[in-house]
């Protein structure tokens, strides 16, 4: 009899849940009033729980097909779930086949290797299933006869096949790389997992879902020379690799043991760095470059930096170049290039297994960064990254000196007029460059006596003021405050602080500072003096002022009447003894012991300067010229010790 088959499609609702539902449909040719004989399935999706360790998603869609002669639909159910009632027609039989699943991204996936129906089963009570047999299990598929009216209510179950990875690390020969690797796991229904392996070691078995699993190595520009997976060291289990982003896929077959395990061997290689340098200019230099490398960032393995090295210059053509350092890939380097006076970088290039870190170079600084490794893609690239300096002559510099007055705390208190000298050095020398003298409030221009008049670029001078009995440096300030370069013809700022090294000196001593001299502009270095006040003090107490004006100074003692006292004794000694005042050792609060004990001193020290006020009257009395003079100054000193003594000693008794 033939029939005619006709396919409808519908949604039904069981519980909360949408489901897919399958209407498939016969009637009698020729009997237009024949009813047609149906029934209707239900398929429910679960789970066997997965070994520990496999942390699929267990409540992933699964695709069925549903089929009889009439056609067939595919059917989604989520596993832990059921789909809605799918109605089937005379011959009231149908074919359920359970083909795939769906990944995370909604991509369909064979349901083979990775999972394998383990049962098929309906409600109890009900024999429509056709007994399941090894073969229809193995093929997912059932067969259902089902009953005019009845609803058929087919389970089928899933475990996971589970296999096991063994990830290696190897280092190419004589490369030296050690240290660990991390990698990255995943596999079907979203298996994610991790190892660190380090070189020359393997990790333990690991667990994973049988098929496809993808095997990634962490880091930054790999370097990975080979990838290789076997099926415990026989066949060949790899399916795609990419060196360059250090990634493979590899199958995993179903299995309970390690018999069988497959085993991805990965082989990474370091990247040598070397510094090269050139001169750009007709006469090359004999002068020795410095150079440092420092590690910015990276995994151990090697990531060492050399110590401080020293090149020449060679040409374009015949650079002269470092030793190469071995590096793992992924390491951040910068290199910079010391000072050498009279030359500046014109320009910091790369190239091979390296790439250059965004925002670093700085030509007034002489610096670079780099991440040492390969920036291509594909295979077969250098391993050695070539950083090369190009040099040039720098343009000289003037310098001035400029003599300021300053002030001191409360009024203004300026050196006394005249002019002051100067002496300018190399920094670490003694032989004089250049001498000037400068009168207070004025500049000078200083004339190098060689270079022509001009000192050359961040040559580092050391600029000495000579000292006088009435002035003191308070202050020794470079204009501009960092050493410039000329980028361009434009004056570039550096990070080179132009001054260090300051001395102020004290009265009637030198006062210097060392200086770095800025390209093709004039490096201005400013001295400013004041007259400095006389000072007596005691540690702690009350502190006054001394009477005859600012420049007259302080005096510190542990009281007021102390202090004041003292004080008044000092008008008459600043004239003659200015800046020779004795310094007193009092306590801030005196106990009824420590007041004898500082009388006791007192007295003693009293009694020796006046000792040494007669030996060097005698001297002064019978001796003329120099010895004279140091004779009568010693004595204003001495004699204001001894009335300072003489006002403690008072206000001690």
């Amino acid at each position: 009899m033939k029939k005619t088959m006709s396919l409808l499609a519908g949604l039904l609702c069981v519980g909360s849940m949408a489901a897919p539902v399958l209407a498939l449909t016969a009637t009698q040719a020729g009997a237009a009033d024949a009813t047609p004989v149906t029934g209707q399935v239900e398929i429910c999706k679960a789970l066997t729980a997965p070994p520990a360790g496999i942390n699929i998603n267990t409540t992933a869609t699964f695709v069925f097909t549903v089929s009889n002669d009439a056609g067939a639909i595919t059917v989604d159910v989520p596993a832990g779930s059921c789909s809605g009632a799918i109605t089937v027609t005379d011959p009231g039989s149908a074919v359920i086949t359970e083909t795939g699943y769906l990944s995370p991204a909604g991509a369909f996936v064979a349901i083979a290797p990775t999972f394998s129906v383990t049962s098929i089963t309906e409600l109890p009570g009900q024999s429509y299933l056709v007994t399941p047999t090894a073969a229809t299990l193995a093929a997912g598929t059932a067969t259902v006869n089902l009953a005019a009216g009845q609803v058929d209510a087919v389970t089928f179950t899933n475990a996971v096949n589970t296999g096991y990875v063994e990830v290696c690390k190897q280092a190419a020969a004589g490369s030296g790389l050690t240290g660990s690797f991390g990698f990255a796991l995943s596999g079907p229904d979203a298996f994610s997992t991790s190892a660190t392996v380090a070189v020359g070691s393997c990790s333990l078995p690991i667990l994973v879902p049988a098929g496809p699993l993808a095997i990634s190595e962490s880091g930054t520009n790999l370097y990975v020379t080979g990838i290789a997976a076997t099926f415990n060291g026989t066949g060949n289990a790899l399916v795609t690799s990419n060196l360059v982003a250090g990634t493979a896929t590899v199958t995993v077959n179903a299995s309970t043991n390690v018999s069988n395990q497959t085993d991805v061997t990965y082989t990474n290689n370091v990247v040598s760095l070397k510094v090269c340098k050139v001169w750009d200019g007709a006469t090359i230099p004999t002068t020795q470059f410095p150079f440092t490398e420092a590690v910015v960032s990276g995994a151990a393995g090697p990531n060492t930096a050399p110590a401080a090295f020293s090149l020449t210059a060679g040409t374009a053509a015949a650079p002269i170049c470092s030793n190469p350092v071995a590096y793992r890939p992924g390491t951040v380097v910068s290199v910079t290039e010391g000072i050498v006076q009279g030359t500046k970088v014109e320009s910091i290039s790369a190239v091979g297994a390296e790439s250059t870190v965004t925002g670093s170079l700085s030509l007034p600084n002489r610096t670079e960064s780099f991440t040492v490794g390969n920036p291509t893609t594909g295979t077969g690239t250098t391993d050695e990254a070539i950083i090369t300096f190009v040099d040039e002559v720098a343009a000289p510099g003037q310098l001035k000196i400029c003599k300021l007055a300053g002030t001191t705390p409360g009024a203004p208190v300026v050196p006394a007029s005249g002019v002051f000298s100067f002496t300018v050095t190399q920094a670490g020398s003694t032989a004089v460059l250049a001498t000037a003298n400068v009168p207070l409030g004025a500049c000078v221009i200083v004339v190098n006596s060689t270079n022509g008049g001009l000192f050359a670029f961040n040559q580092n001078l050391t600029i000495t003021e000579t000292g006088t009995p009435s002035n003191v440096a308070s202050a020794i300030t470079v204009i501009p405050t960092n050493v410039t370069v000329l980028e361009g013809g434009v004056s570039t700022t550096s990070n080179e602080v132009a001054e260090s090294a300051i001395n102020l000196g004290t009265v009637g001593n030198n006062a210097s500072a060392n200086v770095l001299v800025s390209e093709g502009v004039t490096t201005e270095v400013d001295f400013t003096n004041v007259d400095p006040p006389v000072v007596v003090t005691s540690p702690g107490g009350v502190t006054v002022t001394n009477p005859g004006g600012p420049n007259a100074g302080l005096t510190t003692a542990p009281t007021a009447a102390l202090a004041t006292q003292v004080a008044a004794t000092i008008p008459a000694l600043v004239a003659s003894s200015k800046g020779s005042m004795p310094t007193i050792t009092s306590s801030i609060t005196l106990t009824s012991a420590q007041r004898k004990a500082l009388l006791k001193k007192d007295n003693k020290a009293l009694v020796n300067v006046q000792s040494a006020i007669t030996k060097w009257t005698k001297t002064a009395a019978h001796t003329k010229g120099l010895l004279h003079k140091t004779a009568e100054h010693r004595l204003l000193q001495l004699k204001s010790e001894a009335k300072v003594l003489n006002s403690e000693i008072k206000v001690l008794k």
